[in-house]
Order: structure tokens, then sequence, then C-alpha cells
């Protein structure tokens, strides 16, 4: 008979249909508390409700004896329990270093990949990760920090695709109740206690501090997303019924007709982002700043187009808006300055590419790697910043939106002294003698349309940190061999 915590994952499993009568799932285990906690419950619920389990298990590599004691960990539990068990070892770290991300963004990539290899090889269905509440909020708020729209503040979806998430039903404090009572061992993972890593911080820092505002802040925070999911499901329902309205399927690409700017502004948002993701086939680095632009790109002369993420063309034309998948060489996601012949004003509009704040952003047609990161609160005080012409430290305060590189535009300007004093860029260039022909090829670190930082040269002074300053973001450039 099941017990109350797996009647209760029964329930939500039920509530979104997660599993059909036969289905082959494949669990995620990394040895934590999280995920074996969710294998016991599984386990439990096979039988009543008719599906089989096959558990996969990645060693990151990362942690020496610590992570092969995981492993064996997961391979002898899956033994008492007669599962499927398969590993296997990758070094994410240097796939970190290679593809200049992350070991976080790494790890997750070699997770997924190797879950959906194992789905693959045992002729699974379904994928079962063990995110809870606490999971979800911290993701809420990690995105609130960065800026997100609603689909990034709506939170981790219980079904999305394949994946399937039993535990969004459950609390942290749950799970570890409910290991404690049954007296199930698992791995603890040292390195979920260092708070310069911003998810453990939000974990052992943030939350716990809201928490002493209001013990039930979790719980609110979560019903807050269930929420904002329902606003999102509606108001994808409501862009599709208005999507083929205002499209039209060419044989080269999109064209989004003008009658689209007599609909309401968040539905004109949803149908472009969805036209970009239909002619990407992506959905990372593309912004609001992207939707913002085509919008505007209503109202200019025909004739006038963006580059944007993805090898993705975008042209005004008589009819409305052209998308299209442009030059090939860029289907990696990212975009090239033009080459064509025409007025500054129109290159300025191209957006070269928007900053992972914090993260890694690779911009492969200036041969630069950008890493940005925060700086913990506990570094501040002794935190001092690097003379280099290829590190600089902003006030992340000041900053009006995200951080986008682009080549210059006319008109651009910085402030160059405490008092406020501006300087066309072109004058600058002039008193520091940089050759014409390479003014138009030096990258440009923008907010908003501000020049932040002149790479290689200077950055604008109302953006330098003060005593005042209450979050630093450390920006380092990386040039690459050609």
């Amino acid at each position: 008979m099941a017990k109350p915590i797996e009647n209760k994952v029964k329930d939500f499993i039920n509530k979104y249909e997660m599993v059909n009568g036969q289905d082959r799932i494949v669990i995620g285990v990394s040895g934590g508390a999280d995920s074996v906690c969710l294998l016991f419950a599984l386990k439990n619920l096979m039988e009543e409700l008719n599906f089989t389990l096959v558990v996969a298990h990645v060693n990151h590599g990362l942690r020496g004896g610590y992570a092969n004691r995981d492993e064996r960990f997961v391979k002898e539990l899956c033994e008492r329990l007669d599962l499927p068990c398969y590993t296997t070892r990758v070094d994410a770290a240097d796939i970190a270093r290679k593809e200049k991300l992350s070991v976080e963004e790494a790890g997750r990539f070699l997770r997924r990949q190797y879950f959906q290899e194992v789905k693959e090889k045992t002729e699974s269905n379904k994928i079962a990760l063990a995110h809870h509440i606490n999971d979800n909020v911290e993701t809420l708020v990690m995105n609130l920090i960065r800026g997100s729209g609603l689909r990034g503040i709506a939170g981790i979806k219980p079904v999305n695709g394949d994946y399937i998430r039993p535990f969004l039903c459950l609390t942290r404090s749950e799970i570890e109740e409910e290991l404690k009572e049954k007296g199930i061992s698992f791995c603890i993972d040292e390195t979920n206690k260092d708070n310069c890593f911003m998810r453990n911080r939000i974990r052992n820092v943030i939350i716990p501090d809201l928490e002493t505002l209001n013990p039930k802040a979790v719980l609110h925070m979560d019903e807050t997303m269930n929420h904002l999911r329902e606003v999102e499901e509606f108001m994808e329902k409501r862009v599709m019924e208005e999507f083929s309205k205002v499209i039209e399927w060419q044989d080269t690409g999109i064209t989004i007709h003008h009658r689209i700017t007599t609909l309401p502004a968040v539905i004109q948002k949803g149908i472009v982002k969805k036209v970009i993701e239909e002619i990407s086939k992506q959905r990372q680095n593309l912004g609001g700043i992207h939707i913002k632009q085509i919008q505007e790109l209503f109202s200019k002369q025909v004739g006038r187009s963006l580059d944007l993420p993805y090898g993705v063309v975008v042209s005004r034309d008589y009819q409305g808006v052209r998308v299209q998948q442009g030059d090939k060489r860029l289907a990696s996601g990212k975009k090239a300055i033009s080459n064509r012949k025409k007025d500054r004003a129109d290159v300025g509009n191209k957006i070269l590419e928007v900053l992972n704040v914090p993260g890694t952003t690779k911009i492969p047609d200036f041969n630069l790697t950008i890493e940005c990161r925060f700086i913990p609160d506990e570094e501040k005080n002794s935190y001092q910043p690097s003379h280099s012409l290829y590190t600089k430290s902003i006030d992340y305060d000041i900053m009006k939106s995200g951080l986008s590189l682009r080549v210059r535009e006319p008109g651009d300007r910085i402030t160059i002294d405490k008092k406020g004093s501006r300087q066309k860029l072109k004058s600058y260039f002039i008193n520091e003698k940089v050759p014409s022909g390479k003014r138009d090829k030096i990258p440009l670190l923008v907010d908003e349309g501000e020049v932040v930082w002149v790479i290689g040269y200077r950055m604008n002074m109302k953006y330098q940190i003060s005593p005042n300053t209450k979050k630093i973001l450390e920006i380092k450039i990386h040039k690459e061999d050609n």
C-alpha cells in the first residue's frame, strides 16, 4: 500500500497525466537526496501505475573520489532494487573549456545528452528528473535577477516534452523527512555548500532569509508560478489563434503581415517570438531585445533589415516583415556584421550578440569569448578592479537592460569623466589616433544603446564601480587564436 508521500506523488502524476500504461521511464539518479528519494517513490508506484524504470547516472569527473563514490553507490542501489542501471563517465570541465561554457552548463548538457542516449538504447519513452518545489523557486529567483519573460518566471513545467518531474509537488524538507523516516541513505555533494555559485547562494542564503519573513514563502512563490503557468498557457493559445491570421509561410521563410500591429502588444510579441523560433529552431539567445527590434522594423522604411542570432535575417518589405534563414555559417547562433554598402544607421540596428549574464558567450565573428560573473558579497570589500584592457568591472545596478555586443552607430557617445562630460565616439577615436578603417570593426559593449565599454580601449565612466556599488559585474574578454 502506497505511503503518504507516494500518494501525493501519485496524485500529481495523475493530475498532469505523466504516466500512461506500459511506459518505460529513464530516471536520472545522481546519488543525492532528491534523485534517490524519487527512485524509491517511483519504484514503489511501478506496479500500481504500470510502468517500468531504467536508471541513468552521469559521473562528471569533477569531484575526484567523491564522484566515483556516487557512481558506485548508484550501481549498488540499483542492484538491491533489481533495476537496470546505465552509467557513463565524462570530463565536464574539459567540455566546458572547449565549448566556452560554465561547468554547470556543460554538466547539464552532458546529462541531458546521456539520458536521451539511454532512452533510445532502452526503447524508453520518458525521462524522469527529481526537481522539486524549492528547485522551482530557486529558478524563479535566478530568472528574476537575470531578467526574464513570462516563460522564465512561470517556472519549471511538470511535463515538458518527454521529460516528467513527479516531485514538483514536494518541498526539499518533505523529501529529507521521507528519507530520514525510511532510513534511506544517499550521497552528499559538498559543492552545494559553496555560495560562490548563484544557485547555491539563492538556496542557502536568500531563500532562508525570505522564510524568516514568511515561513510559507516558498509555497506562496510556487503557487504564484502555477498561476503564471496558467497565464502562459492562455497566452500561447491566444497567440496561436492569431498566428495563422497574420503570417504567411513561404519557401524561404515567413512573412509577418503589417496587420499584426493592430493586435495587443503582448500578442504581437508572442507571434514574433514564435516566428523566430520556427525559423531558427532555437529558443536560447533570442531575447526581448530581438523581439523589440522586429516590432520597431514595422515603422521603418522598406529595405531596412536586421541580422539576429542563429543566422536569422529579418527585412522590411511592402507586406510587412520577412523572417528567414540567412547565412548558413551563422547557424550556431552568432551574428555577423553586415558587409553591405549601406548607411551606418542600418548597420547599427544589428546586435551581434546578447551576452549571458552571468555566464559565458562566444563571439566567433570577433574570435572572442566573454565571461560575466557577479562578485560575491563576501569578496566585495577586498575586491580590486583589474587594470587590464580586457577585464572591466561595472556597477550592475546602473544598467537599464541587458548587455549586447555591436559595432558603432552614428551618435554614439561615452562619459569620459566623473563630472559626467560626454564625448562623441568618433571624436574619441580621432583623439586616440585609431585608424578610420579600424573604427567600424571595434566591438562595443552596450546597454540599451548606451556604450558601456569600447573593448580594448576605455569604458564609460558612468558605469564604473564606487563605494556605493551594491552589485559588481566583472567582464573578461578572451581573444581566441584565428
